[in-house]
Order: C-alpha cells, then structure tokens, then sequence
C-alpha cells in the first residue's frame, strides 16, 4: 500500500491511530491487514 492510499483510509481517529501503530518504524501494511483494521474501528 502507497502513503496516499493509507492517508485516504485514515478517516476516523480509530482508522488513523490503528494505522499509525500498524506502521510505525516503517513496517509495509498490506490490504488484509488494512481490511482487519477497518472491521475492528466498524468501518
């Protein structure tokens, strides 16, 4: 996944903060990972 894509999915604070922890140190996320997140936020 790009930045711009992860940035358009960080539209809650719940999104925006799961994807931070997801990523931070510079960890990759894929789709299913970003999937899961959205499901656990309720998006």
């Amino acid at each position: 996944m790009d930045a711009a894509e992860l940035q358009m999915s960080a539209n809650s604070a719940c999104m925006a903060q799961a994807i931070h922890q997801a990523t931070e140190g510079g960890r990759a996320i894929t789709y299913a990972q970003l999937d899961a997140l959205k499901a656990r936020c309720g998006e």
